[in-house]
């Protein structure tokens, strides 16, 4: 089948996940593959530099699930570079990207492949419910809020959450996801401002939390180099 011919390409990051990840993977490939049967679509999971080999895994899920193509480098480079050099590599009308295990469940990815087909929208935006925020690590719930008061505050978006890391666009908007510079997880704040810059036609989307999802906690260089990133877009805006 030629990349061509592609309808969706979904994009998963993937860094150091925990014990059992491969089986939860391939449950929530499995759905999917089963809801999109009646089109071209391809998951592209980007292995961002993990420590731990899981190439091997990798490969039994490929002999078992259709249409996955994966990439890896050796060197850890951030969620942003990941998700880029995913999208790079990819050729469709549309591209969703989420995190591997699927944060926000299966069904959010589908409804807004739904949504991307059906309407004049761009881009569709993950919008998270406050629900979301009680099962969150201290560590991430404080960048999640710092980066919202830095939205509300500094820009004036009328968007607060750009960090839910749920993401749909079209192929009119590729090369401007492709222009950011931003490795670590302040990219989608980056993606956003430019394709408001734009005037990019887009529309929100409520999603929860997967019941039992469970969420990694920031490191405190982690959390230095996030606000640093803000610093940085806040300087060339």
């Amino acid at each position: 089948m030629s990349e061509k011919n592609i309808d969706l390409s979904i994009i998963l990051p993937i860094f150091n996940p925990h014990e059992g990840w491969n089986i939860e993977l391939s449950q929530s490939l499995l759905l999917i593959s089963q809801a999109l049967n009646t089109i071209n679509y391809k998951f592209v999971i980007v292995n961002d530099g993990s420590v731990k080999n899981i190439d091997e895994e990798i490969n039994v899920i490929k002999e078992n699930i259709p249409n996955i193509n994966y990439y890896s480098y050796e060197i850890n480079k951030g969620k942003g570079n990941a998700i880029r050099y995913g999208m790079k590599c990819s050729l469709s009308e549309y591209y969703i990207y989420t995190d591997w295990d699927f944060p926000f469940g299966e069904k959010a990815v589908i409804d807004i492949y739904n949504s991307l087909k059906t309407s004049k929208y761009e881009l569709i935006i993950g919008l998270r419910d406050k629900s979301y925020y009680l099962n969150l690590p201290y560590s991430r719930k404080v960048i999640s809020k710092s980066v919202q008061m830095f939205n509300y505050v500094i820009t004036g978006f009328k968007i607060k959450d750009t960090q839910a890391g749920l993401k749909g666009l079209n192929h009119n908007i590729k090369d401007i996801f492709l222009s950011t510079k931003t490795n670590g997880y302040i990219f989608e704040l980056e993606f956003i401002r430019k394709c408001l810059k734009n005037k990019v036609p887009y529309s929100l989307i409520d999603v929860k939390a997967k019941e039992g999802i469970k969420f990694s906690t920031f490191k405190p260089i982690t959390i230095f180099k996030e606000i640093k990133n803000v610093i940085k877009l806040l300087l060339i805006s």
